[in-house]
């Protein structure tokens, strides 16, 4: 019961979910992040490590750089049944469309950045 309980908390807090439900569309940095959610980054960094504890975000290391992005969830599995559950229920979220498009906005200027 107590990893069951474990991960709803995890989706307990606005922020996180709003995570989750933008990194299902691309890997995002911790800064992107932060301007998407107007948060700070250790406030920021702490959602993304209960998502992370919980097995729905992973990390990977480029330079100096950590992107974040949702795990392979084994089908069927509490994990992928919550987020399905979440991500159908908010997929026309005024919110998160906002999110997504901030992401979109975000991760094309850095392309234009790096290029």
């Amino acid at each position: 019961m107590e990893k069951v309980l474990s991960m709803f908390k995890a989706f307990s807090d606005p922020a996180r979910i709003r995570i989750v439900m933008v990194l299902r569309s691309q890997e995002l940095c911790l800064c992107n992040l932060q301007e998407i959610l107007d948060l700070s980054p250790s406030t920021v960094s702490r959602h993304v490590s209960i998502l992370k504890r919980e097995g729905f975000v992973g990390s990977r290391k480029n330079g100096k750089w950590t992107y974040f992005s949702l795990m392979p969830l084994e089908t069927g599995s509490r994990q992928s049944e919550l987020l399905r559950c979440i991500s159908g229920s908010l997929k026309d979220d005024y919110t998160v469309k906002k999110d997504i498009r901030r992401a979109e906005e975000l991760k094309q200027k850095e392309k234009e950045r790096c290029d």
